[in-house]
């Protein structure tokens, strides 16, 4: 367009109009600028100032059009345009009004992608940086920053190799050869990272390099992610990865997974060095079962069935034989594990190779049992002779009518308390042997604590009186005290810690029982003596077997196990067991036991009236009893003889053998049989059952009368039948009271 020197209108081209077409109809010679201007306002057209959108400055028109002024830009509905002005000498205005609507869109376009651009580059969670080709950063982000420890500024001043770990130098160049020659687009690779502080950091690094359009890379844009965690944990992972593996090779134990989904099994291969087959091979349960000993399949199967079926964990040990031939014993411990719809999904498990172990136990448990055969035996060896010696002691003891003198009574009394204490020992010995191997049975239940005090003290009762020793009980609520215990094991502890306590006191004595409440739960009993004491020294081993820390006084006759099996009882019991002393001042031993909950003290208290020392039996007017005794022993059918000599109903008859024996039973259908149970070609419980068998003889009431007093065994007496279970030697007062209770039911 042309303006004159008056800024009126000359000529435009029609590309002018078409621009402006929206006043083309007033675009004619002569129109002032100030016109079409204003025409061009109020259609819309919006003038941008210093990159800005701004109202038009009318006052500013006709300026512009007496001097010279830069290009301006307008938008104009939905155009942009940029005006160009000269000014010709002749004052006249020529003015190029150019189209750039396509120009400012993808300008616009533009700075909405570097905007985008920056802010993802900024904004971004993982470090981003720009660096030159000789490694100086051009640009960096926040979280770059934030990983390395420096701020923005110092980073800018700093290099790649700046923040290098020197170790990853080398590769971190080779990397950066290889990607300028190799004309690849990005490359990745983890480096270590010096912080600002020294620290080391891992990163993930990920590098594209941006090329102009000869291809030639100008600049690098990196990014790099903090994996320092990661690494460290996988690190960690590592060590304990190794720790376990090493651990696993240290003690042989072998790992397999077993996936459900798939059915493969895998096995590591010290699993498979366990079961001697080949490793890096695919497994199935198939394979698996073929190995298991015959004998044990139809177990492990089952035990596999239910963890399969119902996801249950398990844990066995059973034998295997491997393709070599050799047999094996295997611990296996196995672990479901499930989704999270409890689906179950895998078996992962852990096997040891337990056979040497095995081997052990074995030899262990068949020197256990050798050790308990022979103390068995040894038992019965000593309880046969010490029936005849107790036995005709007691005999002679309570002869009415060949009654011995002082000096006789006072030898037979040696004789009684030698035998009694040679049972006693016998006794220790077979229970420290049962507690060593675990074979001694406790039975728990509500009891009541004086009860059974008393019942020992009763026992003791003369032993104290030989040394003019006073004993004193004081316990706190008496009648309510009920503790879980075995009474007749409880019993044998407070025997043990009574009779020390006379033992190794001094004459006219006096010893203390008293007893505190713990808590709600439990009670400590104390027994207090004014005896000999024990040296600080020896206190930490009174409970070992065969230890004896009273040894100023090695006359007092004792074994040394009896401390150690009271121990051992009473932690069976679930209680503990200790002891304080002063030499020159006693010694006092505590118990601590549970106290029973819930129970009846009615239901425990024992009404049994005491038993007179010498007892006769008196059948009234009843006939005479027939009464058969079978013993292969011969000193203890003479034995039962003496017992029963005097006693008018009861008619005694004897065998030394069962098969004998049974031929008597049979004829005579006695009203009592009393046998041994270890008789020679026929034990005492095949001739029960013969007697059981026959008609006549099935309800004759029985009495095992055996020197084998091991617990299990006399209950298992009393299982097959016998109305009774005594052991040798013979308590005399025992035997009448059971015949008499027999013979009058």
């Amino acid at each position: 367009v042309l303006w004159d020197a008056d800024g009126r209108l000359v000529m435009c081209n029609k590309k002018f109009r078409d621009l402006h077409r929206h006043v083309a109809v007033k675009i004619i010679p002569g129109l002032r600028i100030e016109e079409l201007l204003q025409q061009l306002k109020s259609s819309g057209m919006i003038r941008v100032r210093e990159g800005k959108l701004a109202d038009w400055d009318d006052d500013d028109l006709a300026l512009r059009l007496r001097k010279d002024e830069l290009d301006s830009m307008v938008q104009y509905r939905d155009k942009w345009i940029r005006i160009s002005r000269n000014k010709l000498a002749n004052g006249s205005v020529i003015a190029f009004h150019t189209d750039i609507t396509e120009i400012k869109q993808s300008e616009e376009a533009l700075t909405e992608s570097e905007e985008h651009f920056r802010s993802i580059f900024e904004d971004a969670g993982v470090g981003m940086a720009i660096t030159e080709l000789n490694g100086r950063f051009r640009r960096v982000n926040a979280a770059l920053c934030e990983m390395l420890g420096y701020t923005k500024e110092e980073l800018l001043g700093l290099a790649v190799h700046d923040v290098t770990h020197p170790d990853d130098m080398q590769t971190t160049l080779e990397a950066r050869e290889k990607f300028l020659s190799d004309r690849i687009k990005h490359e990745a690779i983890q480096k270590r990272y010096i912080r600002k502080d020294g620290q080391m950091a891992w990163g993930s690094l990920t590098r594209s390099g941006m090329r102009n359009k000869e291809g030639n890379i100008q600049y690098f844009v990196s990014q790099v992610q903090d994996i320092t965690q990661r690494r460290n944990a996988e690190e960690q992972l590592r060590l304990r990865e190794g720790q376990l593996s090493n651990s696993q090779e240290l003690i042989n134990l072998g790992y397999f997974e077993h996936d459900l989904n798939t059915g493969i099994n895998f096995w590591s291969d010290i699993l498979c060095r366990i079961l001697g087959v080949e490793t890096g091979l695919d497994r199935r349960m198939e394979d698996f079962f073929a190995l298991v000993h015959p004998g044990d399949l139809e177990r492990v199967k089952a035990a596999v069935n239910n963890s399969v079926v119902e996801g249950e964990d398990y844990n066995m040990a059973f034998r295997i034989v491997r393709p070599d031939g050799k047999e094996k014993t295997i611990h296996i411990r196995v672990m479901c594990i499930v989704d999270n719809r409890k689906t179950l999904i895998k078996r992962i498990g852990a096997v040891l190779d337990i056979t040497e172990e095995q081997h052990r136990e074995d030899q262990l448990r068949q020197a256990n049992q050798a050790k308990s055969n022979f103390l068995t035996h040894m038992s019965h060896e000593f309880r046969t002779p010490l029936n005849s010696i107790l036995g005709f002691a007691q005999v002679i003891n309570n002869d009415k009518k060949n009654q011995i003198d002082e000096t006789n009574h006072r030898r037979i009394q040696n004789i009684l308390k030698s035998g009694q204490h040679l049972l006693y020992l016998v006794d220790d010995l077979l229970d420290l042997s049962r507690i060593e191997a675990g074979n001694i049975s406790i039975e728990l239940k509500p009891t009541n604590l004086a009860d059974v005090l008393n019942d020992a003290i009763d026992t003791v009762e003369t032993q104290a009186k030989e040394k003019n020793i006073t004993l004193s009980v004081d316990l706190m609520a008496e009648q309510l005290i009920l503790v879980q215990s075995d009474e007749g094991r409880l019993k044998q502890v407070f025997l043990n810690l009574l009779s020390n306590a006379i033992k190794y006191n001094r004459n006219d004595g006096k010893i203390f029982v008293t007893n505190q409440f713990q808590n709600s739960k439990s009670l400590r009993l104390y027994i207090e003596d004014t005896g000999l004491g024990i040296d600080s020294d020896r206190l930490d081993s009174i409970f070992k077997p065969f230890n004896r820390p009273w040894t100023s006084s090695p006359q007092i006759p004792g074994s040394g196990i009896g401390l150690s099996i009271a121990k051992r009882l009473i932690e069976l019991m679930g209680g503990n067991i200790g002891v304080s002393s002063k030499v020159g001042v006693g010694s006092t031993f505590w118990i601590d036991l549970k106290i029973s909950e819930g129970a009846n003290i009615d239901d425990e208290i024992d009404s049994t009236a005491p038993i007179a020392e010498q007892y006769s039996i008196d059948m009234g007017n009843d006939r005479t009893k027939q009464v058969l005794y079978i013993d292969d022993d011969q000193s203890s059918l003479e034995l039962m003889q003496e017992i029963f000599e005097d006693t008018s109903f009861v008619n005694l008859i004897t065998s030394d053998n069962a098969i004998n024996g049974l031929q008597i039973a049979l004829e005579t259908v006695p009203d009592l049989v009393i046998l041994d149970i270890n008789l020679p070609v026929m034990s005492g419980v095949e001739l029960l059952d013969k007697l059981s068998e026959n008609h006549g003889t099935e309800n004759i009431p029985a009495i095992a009368l055996s020197a084998d007093a091991l617990p299990e065994h006399v209950q298992k007496g009393l299982d097959c039948g016998f109305s009774l279970y005594l052991s040798k030697p013979i308590i005399l007062n025992d035997l009448r009271d059971a015949v008499e209770e027999i013979l009058r039911k």
